[in-house]
């Protein structure tokens, strides 16, 4: 077992924006010309089309690599990421998945034991979740917890902050 940090990334409202816009905002956006990218797969909670700001979240995905650490889907997505975003962010790998039970009502009750033990940074919209995942997390365990707004999705102020907790390490 690694003790290696784990930086996990969440899907909606992270990297797919779609489900916190009007179909109006949707289309505004895609006619500003700043990079937003829209089409099939459907989001399968929402049912609307991906919304993902394509040079935002490339620029924030390939920083996030260079740091070195693990990445790994922290989503509701679970494999389906992989199908998805690998392709659309330029991933040059499948990223591993954090298992999430949807009986309960949060995912850091599986993703945190998922982690055993290993200091982890979780890029999520929720705060209730990365709330749960600080409570969850063992005593000496470092984490880091960051709060995207699902206004802007992430970047590059957030992996900021995950590239200073990982120098902090």
């Amino acid at each position: 077992m690694t003790s290696d940090p784990v930086v996990l990334l969440d899907v909606d409202g992270v990297f797919n924006l779609s489900r916190f816009r009007s179909s109006a905002e949707r289309g505004r956006l895609l006619r500003n010309g700043e990079g937003w990218f829209h089409r099939r797969p459907l989001d399968p909670f929402s049912g609307n089309r991906l919304l993902v700001n394509l040079p935002r979240a490339r620029a924030a995905v390939q920083a996030l690599l260079e740091t070195g650490a693990e990445l790994a889907w922290g989503t509701t997505w679970g494999p389906a990421a992989n199908d998805y975003f690998v392709p659309l962010l330029g991933l040059p790998k499948v990223l591993r998945v954090a298992p999430v039970n949807f009986e309960l009502s949060r995912k850091a009750y599986t993703v945190i034991p998922w982690l055993g033990g290993r200091p982890w940074a979780w890029l999520e919209d929720q705060e209730g979740e990365l709330a749960t995942a600080r409570a969850m997390t063992g005593h000496g365990v470092p984490h880091c917890p960051v709060l995207v707004s699902p206004d802007t999705g992430i970047g590059g102020e957030h992996v900021a902050v995950v590239t200073e907790w990982l120098g902090s390490l």
